[in-house]
């Protein structure tokens, strides 16, 4: 990975969050069963790609003194190895949770009357 600038990542952050908020919107609408397959192909393209994932953070937990002095001294010690396994669980287990989109919950009468 090549060092980014702090205005490099800042762009990056921005353009992940509006995509993230321009996906949001169809999933919320999907039905839970799409939104479900969604997440299992997340897990196993996760699983599948472990490999990659692996190398790619060894390379960047390699890449120079300067960056790594912006990393968390436990991410330094600790590069990613049994991570990949705990997302796919996560995934996993997500998968299993009933769908709260749409659900009111702790629906009860304020003081006020509202």
């Amino acid at each position: 990975m090549t060092d980014l600038s702090a205005t490099s990542v800042a762009l990056a952050m921005k353009t992940l969050g509006h995509a993230a908020r321009e996906a949001s919107r169809p999933m919320a609408a999907a039905a839970t069963r799409q939104k479900n397959q969604a997440l299992m192909l997340l897990a196993e393209a996760i699983d599948r790609q472990r490999g990659s994932l692996l190398s790619a953070n060894q390379q960047d937990l390699s890449s120079g003194s300067s960056s790594r002095a912006m990393m968390l001294p436990s991410l330094i010690a600790s590069p990613l190895t049994d991570e990949t396994v705990v997302m796919v669980q996560g995934i996993q287990q997500i998968i299993q949770l009933e769908d709260p989109i749409g659900e009111i919950t702790h629906l009860r009468p304020q003081p006020s009357g509202i």
